[in-house]
This record gives C-alpha cells, sequence and structure tokens, in this order.
C-alpha cells in the first residue's frame, strides 16, 4: 500500500469511525479506534484527522460536556510511546478550552 495513500485513507475513516464508547460511566477510546491507532497513531493526518473530531466544527450550545467526554482517554494515552506528544497536546488544548468557556461564562 502506498503510504501516502494509506495517510488519506485514515483521515477519511477517521470522519465517521466510532470514536469514543462510554464504560461504567467512563469514556473510553472506542475498540475499532484503538486498533487504527495502533496501526496508523504515528502518522500526522491520523492526529490531524482526529483532532478534527475533538474540536467539531458544528456543535450547538457548549462543547463542555463534548469536550469533557475525551479528557480520560487523552490521559490514556499519554503514556504511548507513540501517540504521548500528540495525547499529551491534546489534553491541554481541551483543558485550556474548557476552562475558557467556564471563566468566559
Amino acid at each position: 500500500m502506498n503510504p501516502a495513500s494509506a495517510a488519506g485513507r485514515i483521515a477519511f475513516l477517521l470522519t465517521f469511525f466510532p470514536i469514543l464508547e462510554q464504560q461504567d460511566g467512563e469514556w473510553t477510546w472506542h475498540p475499532a479506534l484503538q486498533k487504527l491507532a495502533k496501526l496508523y497513531g504515528g502518522r500526522k493526518r491520523f492526529g490531524d484527522a482526529l483532532r478534527l473530531r475533538i474540536y467539531a466544527s458544528s456543535w450547538g450550545g457548549s462543547l463542555n460536556p463534548h469536550l469533557t467526554s475525551f479528557k480520560a482517554p487523552l490521559a490514556s494515552w499519554t503514556n504511548d510511546l507513540v501517540l504521548r506528544d500528540w495525547a499529551g497536546t491534546m489534553l491541554d488544548n481541551v483543558n485550556r478550552s474548557l476552562e475558557r468557556d467556564f471563566y468566559g461564562r
């Protein structure tokens, strides 16, 4: 498989792929996304496409519940050898976004 082609496919898959699930009241990465992350998590397009899902471009009302659901899953990747830098940066961004929304009211 052509690496450029694979990167494009990953970005496409992440536009509709299930990314989170709730287990016992806690949000976790969907197992299908975990598999993709193991295979393609080191590719820039994976992180870019997942970021677009986390920061939805079309949303009604406060993003706080949506963003809050990503805190634990992102934290779970901060120890991953491949995804830790991306996950740590995204977790910081999510926390800052939540603080801005909270204090902006």
